[in-house]
């Protein structure tokens, strides 16, 4: 009997990843959750500007990406950031009003992660690969807090102080 993906996911949840799988900081907490349009892939974001890509049905996480403002001493474009790999082992939490992750979203066809950044910028990843397609500068006044694909055209928004219409 197939089992659903959420009760899929957590399992996994309750199970302890491989030492290799990346995926959200240890301990940090989740701000969203959201399925892609098959319902295979999990798109998760935490509150240290974390976001990862877990497999609907396994739990296994495929991918993680990093929201953060770029530093001086930031991986290059498309490299998978390091981070711990036993946050699965706790279940998910969500943060008062104080705490919030990156906004995240998949594309209309699923082949990419958009995510806001701390810099005003928008990063994109791509599903397959886990590596950075491109980055969007709008001009943002602040800190993106809004993304947003559109379901039928290959458009996205952006939003802080003002928004951005991306085509």
């Amino acid at each position: 009997t197939a089992r659903a993906p959420l009760a899929v996911a957590a399992a996994a949840a309750r199970a302890s990843p491989p030492p290799s799988a990346p995926s959200p900081g240890a301990g940090s907490q989740w701000t969203s959750l959201r399925f892609n349009r098959s319902g295979s892939h999990l798109l998760v974001a935490a509150v240290d500007d974390t976001a990862a890509l877990i497999d609907g049905y396994t739990g296994a996480v495929a991918h993680a990406f990093s929201c953060a403002a770029p530093t001086a001493d930031a991986p290059p474009p498309g490299a998978t950031p390091a981070l711990p790999p036993d946050a699965l082992a706790s279940p998910p939490c969500f943060p008062g009003p104080a705490g919030r992750g990156p906004p995240v979203t998949f594309s209309r066809d699923d082949a990419y992660v958009v995510a806001g950044r701390g810099d005003g910028t928008v990063a994109c990843w791509e599903t397959r690969t886990g590596s950075r397609a491109a980055t969007f500068d709008a001009g943002h006044v602040g800190r993106v807090g809004a993304v947003a694909t559109n379901p039928v055209y290959g458009m996205f928004v952006s939003g802080c102080a003002n928004v951005a219409v991306w085509v």
